[in-house]
Parts: C-alpha cells; structure tokens; sequence
C-alpha cells in the first residue's frame, strides 16, 4: 500500500511518514485497557502516514514543523466488512488498542518520507477474535477527541462533531495536533477505513513488519499565515517607529493613484498584527466527503489514489466565531500562524457552499484580518498616529466632524447658558460606534456598523435641553439622542485604527464550488502584494468585527494568497472596500 509521488494536474503530491512503535511482546503487552497479558494474538504492522507534505524545493508542499507532526499517543479502531466494531482487546469489550509509547524509526525515505515510523500492535485472537478483522482507522493524539473507553463503530465515528480547532497542550507550551485516518470519495461513497488482509495479521513481530497496513492520516486543523510582499509600485518607508516597535509604513493612495493626505501629510498604514476569523466552531472528526460522482464542482478536489481530498463537508447549524480589534495580535510575517477548523461545503448532496443575501445575512466565509493604524512619518521616521473622520464628502479631525455634523440641527437642540439659549456644541456629545447607538447590528453584512453617530456625553445627560429658544420646548436626553441619531453617522478612524481583511480563497471556479474556504491540512499562505485606501474604520476596538467594507470609493486591497496543504496553489486577488 506505499504510494510513490506523482504530479497530478500539475499538483506534485508526496508522502510524509509519521510512525509510532508501540514496544509491545505477545507474552508481555496489556491491552487496551491496561489488563494483563495474552496468550494468544497476532501482531500487526502499522505505517502511520501523513500525505500532506513535501520537500521544500516544490512549491506545493511542505512539511510539518516538529510540534505539527509529533504523535504523543495513537489508538486504532477495528472493524468489520459491515463497518461494525470488532473486539480486538483481551477481555473482549472494545474495538481499540492504543498505542502510548511512540518512538521514531532513525532515517527516512529520501524525498517522499520525511519521518518513517511504525506501529506494531498485538490483536486478540481468542475466541476467533480477528476472524472478522477487516478494516481499521487511526487517532493520533486522540485524547483530544474525548472519545472515552467504548467501542465505536465506523458510523460512530463518522458521526463524531466537536471543537477541535485548537491544539491542546500537554505542558502549557507543547500543542498537540489531533490527526485522523484521511477520508476521499469513492464510487460507492466516502472512504476513511483501511483494509486489513489476512497476509497482515502474523505470528511474529518480524513478519508483520514484512507486511504492513499504511494508514494515512491528516491533521483536522488548517493553518494560515500573512506577510507583505509589496509589488506594483508600492511605496514604503523601512524602520519607522511606533508604540517602541519598528515597521514598515506603506504609503496610502486611492482609487486613481492619488496619493492620500491629511492636514497636508502623507498618510502611512502600518500593519501591527493579524489574525483569522469567521472561524468554524465545529467539524467533523473524520473528515465528511460524498462521491465523486455526487460532488461534481469543475475542480480535482477528489485524489483517491493517495488516500485525500481537498474538500469537505461542514457539520449541520455551524457558527461562525469573530474577534475584536484587541485581539488581533499575530506577527506579519512567516514566524507566526493561526490554526482553525476548516470551513468548506454547506450541501452535502452536491458539496457546494450556500450563498447569502448581505442584506439579511452575514457571510459565511473564514477570513485572514489585518489590523492596522493610520499614520504620518515625521523626518526621523517616527510615526503619529491620526484620528481622522470622514462625513458628507469632507475629511476632518474627530472635533471637525462633531463640529459639522451638529450644524445640522444647531436650530433644532438648544441649551442655555447665562440666561441665553445657545446651540448644543461638541463638548455636549462623543461619538459611539453604530452598534452601541442601535444604528447597526451583526445580523447582516450591509449593517453599518463601521459608522459612528453622535451621543450625549455622560456628563450632558444632566443638562437641560430645549428643542428651540423658548423654556417650554424641553427635551428630555433620550429625546436629543433620538435627534442626533438623525445626522447622518461618520467614518471615524479613532487614533488611527482601522482594518482590512482578505476572505480565504480555496481551490474552486466558483464561490459556491471551493473558490472561497478553509479545509484541513491545508495552509493558506497570504502574501499582500498592494493596498489602497484607509481601511474599515475602527471606533471601539473591543468591540466584536464582523468583517466588512465600507464601499468601493473607500478600500482597495490586492492580495496574493498561496494555499498549500500543508500544500500550496497560487492565487492573484483584488479586494474592493
């Protein structure tokens, strides 16, 4: 069952061996559950494989780091021709035997194998136990899954959801990767289980070495990482300063190639941090795929000769988990990267990925989001960040637009001072993002949340307010926040933050068809080639950013995003704010 490389549609796909050695004697071994030894068995090899990396000369692979290939614990699961669970442990109450002690096999297998490990497990024979031994699956770090001390049928296992996008750690600083035997499409349905033959189950150690039963197996984690690689004439300034930190600031421009100013200063982005989000709160432990003939997308996403595929099928009633602008916090750069669930069809039937209607629906798509500060670089590159608005065509300072905006109703809210009614001023409100002033919810991607309306301050709410000069039109404070709700909300860069973001871009023709998704064991390699315009404004930074875009005469950013799994493809993307 060893596979060679081969090139595929111009994909060059290569196996990455990780092996396990279980230190187990046919007198001596426990079973599964941790009882005594066995007198009669059969031993059976096992070749834990993972398909999903390559050399670093070929751009479509690459390999694991150590943290990312490591097996601290495997447990296999046997069963049927039906599928159901088979009793392989000495007292005969489950299905599994796991395997604790992993050690690795010293060398490789030149450029297919980076690692080559092997598990030799002994299997109860008792009672004609392996007599209806037919298949098997493996767990690798399987404590992760809680899949507790039962035997589980293959249907059972199927059946198993849960959250397992975040790499548990043994000892706070050691993630664990949760791996499990990869499933493709075949003819008749998916495939996840390996055959095991009669030739397989041997009386000796040495023999069942001579004859093994590969198991290939992927991580249930996809992995993405963001860095700048600025093409096209993009301007930059090397070692500008900011918060302590040095950077890199890019010159922003619009649309037309203008370049954009404020107060008369080149204004910069710098990007301090990034992260994903749209993020899955659930998947499939093995991943769910149909037939090749159900799943018909225009793209080779379905590779049964290696035992993978590149698409998958979500989990019912899925929610998408979003983050605030304080929480953005990896390196741009290679050295950092964020692991997430993959996030892939919606349709089981034809494994296509629903659309929405922006209007009533926020989208459904995992996203790479960039947090960055508006800036001007003063002489010895250091840089200042800027609070800029803009409202009704004008950009202005933050006290600007208050000024402007309450022009609008300067006849229409009064207070008075010495005696006098004068015309409610910018020290009375503050602005507060859409959301807070229940002018935009997160019900749906065309919610202006990226506005900021006018509120009383705190303080202003005690002041008595008139809706014209006469003592008698009072206005109680929710009255004049209703009003100021009236004016139309501004785009507030507060301090200079702002955001972009990239939706992360699959394999498919199509945005229903893998155009846009997250998978396991792929990595999505984001490279921002250019940018323009200021970015989504940011007003509150801990508040929660569903990612959206202000307009297209706002935003521009292009980015070229390479996905690898842990592979790559290349992809050229123009991003509209």
């Amino acid at each position: 069952m060893n596979r060679k490389a081969m090139k595929s549609s111009g994909l060059f796909w290569s196996l990455f061996g990780m092996a396990a050695f279980c230190a187990c004697s046919e007198t001596g071994m426990p079973d599964a559950n941790g009882s005594g030894s066995m007198e009669s068995g059969r031993f059976l090899a096992v070749e834990v494989a993972n398909p999903a990396s390559t050399r670093a000369s070929d751009n479509d692979y690459e390999p694991g780091s150590d943290n990312e290939s490591k097996v601290h614990s495997l447990r296999f699961y046997f069963f049927n021709k039906a599928g159901e669970a088979v009793s392989v442990s000495a007292n005969g109450s489950t299905n599994y035997v796991d395997c604790p002690q992993i050690e690795p096999e010293a060398g490789g297998d030149g450029a297919n194998v980076e690692k080559k490990l092997q598990a030799v497990i002994l299997v109860n024979t008792q009672n004609g136990g392996t007599a209806n031994v037919n298949s098997m699956v493996a767990v690798a770090n399987y404590e992760i899954a809680n899949l507790g001390g039962i035997s589980l049928s293959l249907a059972e296992l199927g059946r198993k959801i849960g959250d397992y996008g975040l790499p548990r750690k043994d000892d706070g600083t050691t993630p664990r990767f949760l791996m499990t035997s990869s499933s493709y499409a075949g003819a008749a349905g998916p495939v996840v289980a390996t055959e095991i033959k009669a030739a397989n189950l041997c009386e000796t150690e040495e023999k069942a070495k001579e004859n093994p039963v590969v198991v290939y197996v992927e991580r249930v984690v996809a992995k993405t990482r963001l860095r700048t690689a600025w093409t096209g004439g993009t301007a930059t300034r090397e070692g500008v300063t900011y918060n302590g930190k040095t950077y890199t600031a890019t010159a922003l421009k619009d649309n037309d190639g203008k370049d954009i100013r404020f107060g008369g200063k080149q204004l910069y982005a710098i990007f301090t941090a990034w992260d994903v989000t749209g993020t899955i709160d659930k998947s499939h432990l093995f991943k769910k795929v149909n037939t090749t003939a159900a799943w018909n997308l225009g793209w080779i996403w379905n590779n049964a000769a290696f035992s993978r595929s590149y698409w998958a099928m979500n989990p019912d009633k899925t929610t998408l988990g979003y983050i605030r602008y304080n929480d953005i916090g990896r390196e741009v750069g290679t050295a950092d990267f964020a692991y997430c669930l993959e996030n892939a069809a919606d349709n089981f039937n034809d494994g296509t990925k629903s659309g929405y209607d922006p209007a009533t629906q926020t989208g459904n798509r995992t996203q790479a989001i960039i947090a960055a500060v508006l800036v001007t670089v003063d002489g010895s590159d250091r840089a200042t960040p800027v609070s800029l608005a803009r409202w009704a065509g004008g950009d202005y300072t933050e006290e600007g637009a208050k000024t402007a905006m309450l022009n609008t109703v300067s006849t229409q809210l009064y207070v008075k001072e010495g005696g006098s009614f004068v015309s409610i001023k910018p020290a009375h409100v503050r602005f507060v993002t859409a959301t807070a002033a229940g002018m935009a919810d997160d019900k749906s991607e065309e919610s202006p949340r990226y506005m900021s309306h006018l509120q009383l301050t705190e303080a202003a709410r005690s002041i008595q307010f008139y809706s014209d000069a006469s003592d008698a039109a009072t206005l109680t404070s929710a009255q004049v926040n209703d009003s100021l709700k009236g004016i139309p909300g501004a785009k507030v860069w507060k301090t200079g933050l702002t955001y972009y973001y990239t939706d992360l871009r699959h394999l498919g023709p199509e945005a229903s068809k893998g155009l846009y998704g997250v998978v396991r064991n792929h990595i999505y390699d984001v490279k921002i080639n250019t940018i323009a315009g200021l970015g989504t404004p940011v007003y509150d930074p801990d508040e929660v950013i569903v990612p959206q875009k202000p307009g297209k005469d706002e935003t521009y950013v292009a980015a070229k995003i390479n996905i690898l799994a842990w592979r790559v493809v290349g992809n050229d993307t123009d991003l509209a704010w």
